[in-house]
């Protein structure tokens, strides 16, 4: 988890999960701005943070179930990501067929946002959803 702070308070912050399973992959689960300090550039920083925190750890690729209101700030650092109805796939060694998609969002999430976090990351593919299960096989 990272923190966001400003004079003691905190602001917002950002919760990961790692997706070992699925290759060296990570989950940012949750990111969070109060409402007075949102538009402020908050999201950016723990956005940011998070992903320079993914890169040192040595994770490859980050996902996230993101919500309308959060999606433009996910895009503008970058993110791609699968609208609604689609998942994104990739393969790793010993996780054949890893996959973040439509089941795992919940009703407050709208789209899976993803980056490639290193230039030797596997490929990812955006395709339209084909069956449910695990995030890896």
């Amino acid at each position: 988890m990272l923190v966001a702070e400003e004079k003691g308070l905190i602001v917002g912050y950002a919760w990961s999960n790692p997706l070992l399973e699925a290759g060296p992959a990570v989950d940012l689960d949750l990111i969070a701005v109060s409402p007075e300090m949102r538009r402020r550039g908050v999201s950016q920083v723990l956005i940011a943070s998070s992903v320079e925190a993914y890169r040192r750890a040595g994770f490859k690729i980050a996902v996230a179930a993101v919500s309308e209101l959060s999606f433009k700030a996910f895009e503008k650092a970058g993110w791609d990501y699968a609208p609604v109805g689609h998942e994104i796939r990739w393969e790793w060694p010993g996780a054949s067929e890893a996959w973040f998609g439509p089941d795992m969002l919940s009703r407050h999430h709208d789209r899976v946002a993803f980056l490639r976090l290193t230039s030797d990351a596997p490929a990812i593919h955006v395709q339209p959803k084909v069956q449910t299960g695990a995030i890896a096989k």
